[in-house]
């Protein structure tokens, strides 16, 4: 008799369990009475008792005296996961400490101030440049974020990685565009990369630059295509074709490789007077070479980079041209989203694109002490 009213009881705390999982009963929801749940489910309140003691146990729910049985907000159903904290995963790409990392600080920014909002907990996960997420779980299962929301940053392997985390009940928001085969079941943030280059193109055009040589990062990467894109665009705007041998692929993305692709560059196309380049660690090394051949910047060469990151500011003379990426906007969006996602009972797939803006500076020929910084911001539509 004792075994079959243990059952009883499992069986009936299991189905209370599912219907707090599928949302039925959301976090902070007071449950109905004891005389309610056994009416619904048909069972006595011996039962019920019994059933909702196994959930206090798994800290599903919590009791408040006089008050009534509410579903807990502090652990995700059945999983352990906290539904009030975010984990932002990333790769260590630079090989530097956190702290040092414009990028990373950047995202942190905008998470901060998410939080501060949001009221969530927020924690930090990097993986070592060469791995993928999953390597990194596979080798220390220990490490399993216990955030309910995640952050994705760049993945060595993120379809597998995506996959193996909303399977264990994770939500997930990826910084930056999935792969094109799995983006229409991906919720991710990203910027509008096109608009990005066809503004830095522009812009260069407007100074008669035709010429212009483009610095991207691996050619499989969806940034360095869309901004490639962009770049053709505006040349096509103009009624001018981009000749696709002006582009040259960073890979790694170092100061020694890009001194040593603008040699190149400057070797096989003498003639080229802009270069735009995807990112600001080998922008050191294109400054070099352009000195050591005796270009003079912005006179010969006009340079327009990415990222805007601080330390570029202070470091570079001339003052470098920059297509200014809101990356704090980035992961305070993505935080938003997750804190919606999970407070939702049909959490649906989310797109934001944001829009970036053109800094111009010296490297382009603006007198920065008459005009400190002027930005031209893309006002295109998204279209997403």
């Amino acid at each position: 008799m004792i075994c079959e009213r243990q059952k009883e009881y499992k069986k009936i705390a299991g189905e209370l369990k599912r219907r707090i999982v599928v949302g039925e009963f959301r976090p902070d929801e007071k449950l109905p009475t004891e005389r309610g749940l056994a009416g619904l489910l048909d069972v006595s309140r011996v039962t019920i008792r019994s059933a909702l003691q196994e959930l206090e146990k798994d800290n599903l729910i919590r009791r408040r005296q006089g008050a009534g049985t509410f579903v807990s907000n502090s652990s995700d159903a059945g999983t352990g996961l906290d539904r009030n904290s975010i984990c932002l995963i990333f790769r260590n790409v630079r090989q530097i400490s956190i702290s040092e990392d414009p990028y990373v600080s950047m995202l942190l920014d905008g998470l901060n101030r998410a939080s501060g909002r949001l009221g969530f907990r927020l924690s930090i996960m990097p993986v070592d440049s060469k791995d993928s997420f999953l390597d990194c779980i596979r080798r220390h299962p220990g490490m399993a974020p216990s955030s309910k929301g995640i952050i994705l940053g760049s993945d060595n392997n993120f379809p597998e990685s995506f996959e193996w985390l909303t399977d264990r009940g994770y939500s997930v928001v990826a910084i930056g565009p999935p792969p094109a085969a799995g983006s229409a079941s991906h919720s991710y943030v990203d910027i509008d990369n096109k608009a990005g280059g066809r503004m830095a193109a522009e812009h260069l055009l407007s100074l008669g630059r035709k010429k212009i040589m483009f610095f991207s990062g691996a050619g499989n990467e969806s940034s360095g295509r869309d901004r490639l894109n962009g770049i053709s665009t505006a040349f096509s705007d103009r009624g001018l074709r981009f000749d696709e041998s002006y582009v040259k692929f960073l890979v790694p993305w170092s100061e020694d490789d890009g001194y040593r692709t603008t040699l190149e560059a400057l070797k096989s196309k003498p003639d080229l007077d802009a270069i735009i380049i995807h990112g600001d660690v080998a922008t050191l090394g294109v400054l070099r070479a352009l000195r050591e051949k005796g270009r003079r910047i912005p006179e010969d060469v006009s340079v327009v980079i990415y990222d805007d990151f601080p330390w570029m500011r202070k470091i570079s003379s001339p003052a470098l041209t920059m297509v200014h990426q809101p990356f704090d906007e980035m992961s305070e969006s993505a935080a938003e989203m997750l804190m919606e996602g999970i407070n939702s009972l049909n959490p649906a797939v989310r797109i934001k694109i944001l829009q970036s803006s053109l800094i111009i500076r010296e490297s382009c020929g603006a007198r920065l002490s008459a005009s400190p910084v002027s930005a031209v911001k893309n006002k295109r539509s998204t279209g997403k």
